[in-house]
């Protein structure tokens, strides 16, 4: 059986952000405010984790005020709102739909990202992001598991 599939990277590939707010960067300023030091693996925490922002800070061990977490949430959810596909992404998506190939979108991403990006492409047949299996780069080792 000879069958098509093409996976796309989300971010830079099929979809942006059109106004970044930085979130985790601002809770993770906010533990050096607390006297944490920055992890080398604290990006990939945040990726591999399939927590929220509030979760993620709990886990890192960073309790901003009430207001402040109020904030970077809200910039969070900023952030995601501009989220946007690329216009030739659409049509990308559409004509490979149409000639029957199989799609998947893979990303190193934090939870609440995922959301956005399957609110801008709901019809495709995989996804495969590092919150959800719990691995990052390379994650298309792990999309296999998505096409069995």
């Amino acid at each position: 059986m000879n069958s098509k599939t093409a996976i796309f990277d989300a971010f830079g590939t099929v979809v942006r952000i059109g106004h970044r707010t930085n979130p985790y960067r601002q809770l993770l300023r906010e533990g050096i405010k607390q006297g944490r030091r920055p992890q080398p693996g604290d990006a990939h925490l945040i990726m591999t984790l399939n927590l929220d922002l509030r979760s993620v800070a709990e886990h890192l061990g960073i309790y901003p005020s009430q207001s402040r977490m109020d904030e970077i949430e809200t910039d969070l959810q900023a952030e995601l709102d501009s989220i946007e596909a690329y216009p030739d992404a659409n049509n990308a998506v559409a004509m490979l739909q149409e000639r029957g190939v199989a799609l998947g979108i893979c990303s190193n991403l934090a939870k609440p990202y995922g959301a956005a990006v399957k609110r801008l492409f709901p019809s495709m047949d995989a996804y495969a992001f590092s919150f959800e299996i719990g691995a990052a780069n390379p994650i298309l080792e792990s999309t296999r598991r998505c096409w069995r």
